[in-house]
């Protein structure tokens, strides 16, 4: 879990340690980061990561939340190719959605998406327009859809936010096909 206060020093010192973290990610697997090494990549004290954090695992989390809130300010903002604006805050932070990917925690991403689900059908549902008996499955395929077309992105990650949507419009429609 983490524990994120609105100071600015405890979110410079969390920004701190996450570029630790994807410093260190860049040489060994997630399962073998220790705090030690992130305090050290970071120049954080023990006391101010477990301030923070309860484990490596947990900035990461922390890190997806903050990708998904900016993307929902910004999907609000344009309500014309809302899937885009999410689409591109996950090519924005490649960085993140490799470490996710690399080892094996984009559940993260997913987790993080369940939480905010209401926010997000909020924002995606009025142009929808999904009935009251359809919105738990489609809240359920919403929630593995993006961080999963993330996890194909990050395999060839010089397609553009506009390549995936149109990846993903053909992909639908195979889909389409099954059911």
């Amino acid at each position: 879990m983490y524990h994120i206060v609105s100071d600015r020093r405890a979110r410079r010192s969390a920004e701190s340690i996450y570029e630790a973290l994807l410093d260190c990610l860049d040489r060994k697997p997630l399962a073998e980061v220790t705090v030690s090494d992130i305090n050290r990549a970071s120049l954080v004290s023990r006391a101010t990561f477990y301030r923070l954090f309860d484990t490596p695992t947990d900035v990461l989390e922390w890190k997806c939340e903050e990708m998904l809130i900016r993307a929902m300010e910004r999907a609000k903002e344009s309500t014309d190719r809302v899937l885009l604006t999410f689409i591109n805050s996950c090519i924005e932070n490649h960085r993140l959605i490799e470490a996710l990917s690399s080892n094996n925690v984009t559940h993260l991403f997913y987790d993080v998406h369940i939480r905010h689900m209401d926010e997000i059908g909020g924002i995606f549902f009025p142009v929808l327009a999904v009935p009251e008996t359809d919105r738990l499955y489609t809240f359920a395929l919403m929630a593995s859809f993006i961080p999963a077309i993330c996890d194909v992105w990050v395999k060839s990650p010089e397609t553009s936010g506009e390549e995936v949507l149109a990846h993903l419009a053909s992909s639908l429609k195979v889909l389409r096909g099954i059911f």
